[in-house]
């Protein structure tokens, strides 16, 4: 079976071995979805690009590539989801 079908992790895991060892700067996620791709490429300390469709992924891969956390402590956050 092709490595890239099937799960997720075996995705992630197939980029990271194929990839890991080029030497590279910056990445582009165009199809963003849900941003684990653009974490993979973060936790390996690339500088990336995300681009996805849907602007609610794009506004959530924002906040999850985020090198801080944008809240005080996570009960604001919470009164932000709510409301």
């Amino acid at each position: 079976m092709h490595p890239l079908l099937g799960g997720e992790p075996k995705k992630l895991s197939w980029i990271y071995h194929a990839l890991n060892d080029l030497p590279f700067n910056t990445v582009l996620d165009g199809l963003g979805g849900t941003a684990s791709v653009s974490l993979l490429f973060k936790a390996m300390g690339k500088e990336g690009s995300f681009h996805d469709g849907l602007l609610c992924n794009t506004i959530a891969a924002q906040a999850l590539l985020a090198n801080t956390f944008p809240f005080a402590d996570i009960n604001e956050a919470n009164d932000f989801i709510i409301q």
